[in-house]
């Protein structure tokens, strides 16, 4: 005679296969969600403006590179400064323009220091009271009609 086998003795594998495909078809759905309400958008609303503004900043960048003498920004530890120097080539007393420090980290520490150039093209400005770490200092000068950029990237120790 065949003993009939008790329910108490089933196996668990069915529903733990069962159980599995529900979790992941509910997290692949909650996924998709979660992927389509995402903003896609790539380009800005004022894609064209942004662009020529853009384009602006390049033909500044490529003007400064094509004077014979380069634009420098150096950083002295020693003195806790910056000095400025444009090239000879433009006279400092027909230049204007401005010195933008700008802090990554923290955009309240950000300023503008105006363009005083001496006569032979350099500015020299202390920089002890700015906060210690990487600054950018980017400098804009206009010399008859003409724009012109430079920047580099310093590091003021603490």
């Amino acid at each position: 005679m065949i003993m009939p086998v008790k329910d108490s003795q089933r196996s668990f594998w069915p529903i733990a296969i069962i159980g599995f495909f529900a979790v992941a078809i509910i997290s692949i759905a909650v996924l998709i969600t979660w992927a389509v309400r995402q903003n896609m958008d790539l380009v800005r609303p004022d894609y064209y403006a942004e662009e020529i503004r853009f384009q602006k900043q390049l033909d500044r960048m490529n003007r400064a590179q094509m004077l014979n003498t380069e634009a420098t920004i150096a950083y002295d530890t020693v003195r806790q400064s910056i000095t400025v120097t444009i090239p000879a080539s433009q006279s400092p007393r027909q230049t204007t323009g401005f010195i933008h420090f700008y802090r990554p980290s923290d955009a309240t520490l950000d300023k503008n220091i105006k363009l005083s150039l001496t006569t032979d093209g350099t500015q020299r400005i202390d920089v002890k009271q700015l906060n210690a770490g990487l600054w950018k200092v980017r400098l804009y000068w206009k010399v008859n009609g003409e724009e012109f950029y430079c920047d580099r990237s310093i590091v003021i120790g603490a």
